[in-house]
């Protein structure tokens, strides 16, 4: 009786690897495949269209605040991902531990282990890749009032400011 529990336990355990691996496989071609599909380029006949997408007007583009709220959403939902899957493990692990399989409790431990070390890696290189991001932001746009500063007939917008008259001089 007691191996027909032991080798229940077992099918358990392997089906819920394979279902994890799965989901795992499915994840990643959904990437390979976003990565492989090419970029659309934009229309840069007409310049008010292509200035407004610039801006963070156009159609499909987030507005002020829209990158780091879809960066938040992304991180929430990933996050959660990861809670369900480990939740998934541990159910497991306890199911073992309840029957006494202890190097079954200890293989799903290191499973555990492993997925929660590789979301804080991940989750920690996607807030330093976020952060050398707005660094760069902040820099260029440093960069865009520096050289704004030094020609004033050009306002930040890119629109230009209007010219001050000028004084005509008898020689």
């Amino acid at each position: 009786m007691k191996k027909v529990m032991i080798g229940t336990a077992m099918v358990v355990m392997l089906t819920c690897a394979v279902v994890v691996w799965a989901a795992n496989e499915e994840q990643a071609a959904k990437e390979k495949k976003a990565l492989e599909t090419p970029r659309q380029v934009p229309n840069r006949i007409s310049g008010t269209p292509m200035r407004d997408q610039m801006r963070g007007r156009g159609p499909g583009m987030p507005g002020p605040g829209g990158m780091q709220q879809a960066y938040e959403e992304f991180t929430k939902k990933r996050e959660e991902e990861h809670k369900k899957a480990v939740a998934e493990l541990e159910e497991i692990r306890k199911i073992a531990e309840s029957e006494k399989a202890t190097k079954t409790v200890e293989a799903l431990q290191k499973m555990i282990d492993k997925k929660n070390a590789d979301f804080k890696k991940a989750t920690e290189e996607s807030e330093n890749k976020r952060a050398e991001m707005q660094q760069r932001m902040d820099q260029l746009q440093k960069e865009r009032a520096a050289k704004n500063a030094q020609n004033p007939a050009v306002k930040p917008e890119g629109e230009p400011k209007e010219k001050a008259p000028v004084k005509k001089t008898d020689k």
